[in-house]
């Protein structure tokens, strides 16, 4: 019998061990269970931050490219009207018949081949 109670109580030993691993594995569980917990939770605020970040990303792009586009805008009329300020100004001076343009008149006394003196204009006659 001796024999019989001495085999009970090394198994007996044996299963309290197992039951401390099994309660120690069953805490490290639950840990995990709570660590899993809250990187799911962080998790999901990262992917709403995300959002948020690509949201935003998005509207400041778009507002570039409007800004570039107007600035784009603004310098082709520049341009434009720098252009037909030129043309205008072309036209005026050549419509007003260029006498601002010519030299003065230059009054010149001539000797003719008839030795008379003459006033002409320019050396014309």
């Amino acid at each position: 019998m001796e024999n019989a109670n001495s085999r009970f109580e090394e198994v007996q030993q044996t299963v309290d061990e197992v039951t401390v691993i099994m309660q120690s594995n069953l805490s490290r569980v639950e840990e995990r269970s709570g660590k899993l917990e809250d990187l799911d939770t962080r998790a999901e605020h990262l992917r709403t931050q995300s959002k948020k970040f690509l949201k935003t990303a998005v509207k400041l792009n778009q507002r570039r490219k409007w800004w570039q586009s107007l600035k784009m805008k603004v310098l082709l009329v520049a341009i434009v009207l720098v252009l037909v300020l030129a043309v205008i100004i072309i036209i005026a001076v050549v419509s007003s018949g260029g006498t601002n343009t010519q030299a003065p008149i230059q009054h010149m006394a001539m000797t003719t081949p008839s030795g008379t003196l003459s006033v002409g204009e320019g050396g014309k006659e």
